[in-house]
C-alpha cells in the first residue's frame, strides 16, 4: 500500500512537470507556475488540445500546482500530505474533464495511466 501511495505522489509530481527523467527534488525546484506551465506544453502536444482550451487548461495546471506547493510547503506529515495530493489530484481531473472533448480527457487518463506504469517499472529496476 505504501508503495502504490509513493507510485501515485511520483506520478503527480512527474505529471506536473511533464517528464519522467527529472528527479522529484528537481522538480520542486521549479515554481508552481513553471510546472504548471511545463504540464500545459505536455498536454497541448499529448491531447492536440487547441489554443482556446489551453488558456483553461493552464488556469486549472496552475491553481493546483500553487495547492500542492501548499500542502509540501506545510510540513505535514508524509500520509497526510499524499491524502491531500490525491484529493487535489481527483478535484484536478474532474475540473480537466468539463475542460477537454471526452475524446481528450479518455485519451489524458490513459497517458496518465501509461506513466504510471513506466513508473512502476522503473521503480522496480531500481531496486
Amino acid at each position: 500500500m505504501k508503495i502504490q501511495t509513493l507510485i501515485t505522489a511520483m506520478v503527480i509530481i512527474f505529471l506536473t512537470c511533464g517528464s519522467l527523467s527529472a528527479s522529484p527534488a528537481a522538480i520542486m525546484e521549479h515554481s508552481p507556475e513553471e510546472r504548471a506551465t511545463m504540464i500545459t506544453g505536455w498536454m497541448m502536444e499529448t491531447l492536440n488540445l487547441n489554443e482556446a482550451a489551453k488558456a483553461q487548461i493552464q488556469d486549472i495546471n496552475l491553481k493546483y500546482a500553487l495547492m500542492n506547493q501548499e500542502v509540501y510547503n506545510s510540513g505535514g506529515g508524509r500520509i497526510a500530505t499524499l491524502k491531500k495530493i490525491k484529493a487535489n489530484r481527483e478535484a484536478k481531473d474532474l475540473e480537466l474533464k468539463g475542460a477537454m472533448t471526452s475524446s481528450q480527457y479518455e485519451l489524458y487518463l490513459k497517458k496518465k495511466k501509461e506513466l504510471q506504469s513506466e513508473l512502476k517499472e522503473r521503480m522496480k529496476a531500481t531496486r
